[in-house]
This record gives structure tokens, C-alpha cells and sequence, in this order.
């Protein structure tokens, strides 16, 4: 597909107006081809680097979007992890319980004071009211105080609201179900996000590479490309460090969901293993994976750094077919395909259809999405009737 109709069809409608004038900037390049006039090359230089800082200026703005999104989620994560262990602390306490990946270091309010009853009734969604990790001496008085105060509400019950009726493991789980629910939709939307931000940085990019290769004169040439690889945008810096915290999160958050599962061979081979792919440049687990079109079956999956080490008047040469291929034909791997293959691969298949109409119609994200959160939640549905039969046997 030729790269303008990418730039048109695979970006987001609202981001198309931040993206490289691609079109307008190569007319005007190959204006200049077989002209010797320094102020048209000036005037030129001038307008591409415009485009240039323009797009890396959206680029970090959304980086930036995505890192406090991807924060958000984490502690809501984190905290839905801790709501279950001690809703299974206070309630049931023979069941197994699990622990948050990443504890929270927010410092517990004061014991009976207004905030710490809150957190019993916390979170009510994925970002409000997060529960504050406490200690083990503080859950044992906080238990022990809570066990006394049910037992005088039921003996003493009078026509008020009471704690103990809202604050009983029904409604406990019902908030749980509720912030989960919050929390997962958040975490869709956050992958997605991630897909576009770097589409938006590979085909602006690209875009650059291929009016300065093809279009633009030698004299421009050199200085063209030293601003373009000057900017975060190009490298995508910050996106494969962010990608790579996405591991624990999206484990804890598959956990919550459907409870402890196996471990996987790549997840005990360490860190930065969210793509199960081997880097044939750098020989080394995957990071921010790009795949490589035409370079074999189903494309060559490599890194992107890799790619722009490697490439040279926006061709790469795949260093296991030995086959040249064009820039303009290679494409990011979804981290929301990653996620549902991995963690959830029936959730995968009831939305496939839709997760991968979103490469070529952006608009389809909200569907997709919707898709994938009604599909994981009923792997989900289908986890809490066996584990409820299993205990009535």
C-alpha cells in the first residue's frame, strides 16, 4: 500500500491534522530536483522541519498521556489486588489470596480516623480512592475492631444505616467486580493507545526517510536527515522502556481477573519478555517490536532501534532471508494483540475480527475493545461458576 493511503487510513482521524504533510512536502521537494536555487532548498528545509517538530510535539504530548495513563492503571491494578486480599483476610480466610505486584507506598491513615473507613469501601472505580497497603499488625486490629463493631450493629440494630450493611463480603465483592470492570477497560484503552502513539511514530517517520531518500537534492539531504533523527519521535523513546513495565502489570491485572494461572516459559525468563519473539539484528528478546513485511512467512518481527541502526535510504536488509525491504511496508505489532494472545487467547479469537480491522480503520478501537472486555470478562464468569461448583462438591 503506498505510504500516503497509510498515513490516511491507519492514523486516527483526530490525529491526521499533527502528522507530516506528506503529499505537500513531496511536491515541494521534487520542485527542487534539478534546480540550483539556495532559497528555495532553504524554504523547503525550513517547512519539513516544521512538519518534523510539529508531529514530534503531538508525539511526546501522547507519550506523555500514555505514561500517566499507564500509572493509573497500575495502582488501580495494584490496589484491586489488595481489595481482594483483604476482603479474603476479613471474610474467608482459608481461601488462598494473592499480593499486589507492586505495593503502593502511600502511608495508611491513622487507625478509626474518616479515611481509614473509606478504604474499606475502596475503590470504587479504577482511579479514585486507592487502598493504602498496611501492616500486618494493622490488618490484625483493624479485623479485630471490625469483627466487634458488626457484632454490635446486628445486636444493636436500629433504623439507621450501619456499617456492617454495606461493608459484608457480598458487597465487598460487588466492588471488586465493579473497579475490576473500571480497571480493564482502562487497561484496553491504555494498549491501544500505545498501538496508535507508535503507528503514529513509525509511518511519521517513515514519511521523513522517504522525502529525504527519494526527493530531496543532495545539498538538503544530510541536514534534512540529522533533524529528523534528532527527534524522540524517530527512535520512539520512552515507548519501549513503558512497554516493558507492561509485564508484571498485565500479569497481576490476568490474575485478578481469573485467579493465579501457570507461568509461562517467557515470563520466568525475566524482564522485557512481552513479545515472545528473538530480534534477528540484535539476537535479544524483542522491544517495541516492529515486524518486517516480505521478509518471510508472515513478516520478520524485530526491534525497532534495530530497524533504524540497520536501515539505509529506507530500505533493511533482513538479516535472515537476505531480502531488501521498503520501510513503507513494515508495520508495529500490537501490544493489545500481545496481551489477549497471551493472557487471554479465547477473549483473542471471539474479537479478533474487530482488534485487527484496527491497523487499517482506527475508528474500530472502541468496538475492539468492547469486544475483548466482554470476552475476557466472560472467561471470567465462566472461572467464578466453576470455582463456586468446586466448593459446593
Amino acid at each position: 500500500m503506498p505510504l500516503r493511503k497509510r498515513l490516511e487510513m491507519e492514523l486516527r482521524q483526530d490525529w491526521k491534522s499533527h502528522c507530516i504533510p506528506y503529499k505537500e512536502l513531496q511536491r515541494e521537494a521534487e520542485n527542487l530536483v534539478g534546480q540550483d536555487n539556495l532559497e528555495l532548498e532553504f524554504v523547503f528545509r525550513n517547512h519539513f522541519s516544521y512538519a518534523l517538530e510539529k508531529a514530534n510535539e503531538f508525539f511526546l504530548r501522547k507519550r506523555e498521556q500514555a505514561i500517566k495513563s499507564f500509572a493509573l492503571c497500575s495502582h488501580a491494578i495494584d490496589a484491586i489486588a489488595q481489595v481482594h486480599h483483604d476482603r479474603e483476610k476479613l471474610f474467608c480466610p482459608p481461601t488462598p489470596t494473592f499480593s499486589s505486584s507492586t505495593p503502593s507506598t502511600q502511608p495508611p491513615p491513622p487507625l478509626g480516623s474518616k479515611d481509614s473507613l473509606t478504604d474499606i469501601v475502596s475503590p470504587t472505580n479504577s482511579t479514585d480512592q486507592m487502598w493504602p497497603t498496611k501492616t500486618a499488625e494493622e490488618r490484625e486490629i483493624m479485623a479485630s475492631t471490625f469483627s466487634i463493631w458488626a457484632k454490635a450493629a446486628r445486636d444493636q440494630r436500629r433504623h439507621t444505616i450501619h456499617l456492617v450493611d454495606f461493608v459484608n463480603p457480598t458487597f465487598m465483592a460487588k466492588l471488586e467486580e465493579g473497579a475490576l470492570r473500571a480497571a480493564l477497560q482502562d487497561w484496553l484503552r491504555l494498549l491501544t493507545l500505545v498501538d496508535h502513539l507508535r503507528t503514529f511514530a513509525l509511518l511519521n517517520t517513515v514519511a521523513g526517510l522517504k522525502l529525504i531518500e527519494r526527493h530531496c537534492c543532495s545539498s538538503t539531504r544530510e541536514a534534512s536527515r540529522a533533524d529528523l533523527d534528532a527527534l524522540p519521535m524517530t527512535h520512539m523513546e520512552g515507548v519501549s522502556e513503558l512497554m516493558q513495565q507492561f509485564e508484571a502489570v498485565a500479569a497481576s491485572l490476568a490474575k485478578c481477573l481469573l485467579g493465579p494461572r501457570p507461568s509461562s516459559p517467557s515470563a520466568a525468563a525475566g524482564a522485557n519478555t512481552w513479545s515472545p519473539h528473538v530480534c534477528p539484528f540484535c539476537t535479544h528478546t524483542v522491544s517495541n517490536a516492529v515486524v518486517l513485511a516480505g521478509s518471510g512467512p508472515g513478516g520478520r518481527t524485530c526491534c525497532w532501534t534495530c530497524v533504524m541502526k540497520n536501515e539505509s535510504n529506507a530500505i533493511v536488509q533482513c538479516p535472515l532471508s537476505r531480502r531488501p525491504v521498503d520501510l513503507r511496508l513494515t508495520h508495529v505489532e500490537q501490544v493489545l494483540v500481545t496481551f489477549l494472545r497471551r493472557f487471554f487467547p479465547s477473549a483473542y479469537q471471539s474479537a479478533r475480527e474487530d482488534i485487527d480491522r484496527i491497523c487499517h480503520a482506527p475508528q474500530a478501537t472502541t468496538k475492539a475493545e468492547r469486544k475483548a472486555a466482554v470476552g475476557i470478562l466472560s472467561l471470567r464468569a465462566q472461572e467464578q461458576k466453576k470455582t463456586a461448583a468446586a466448593a459446593a462438591a
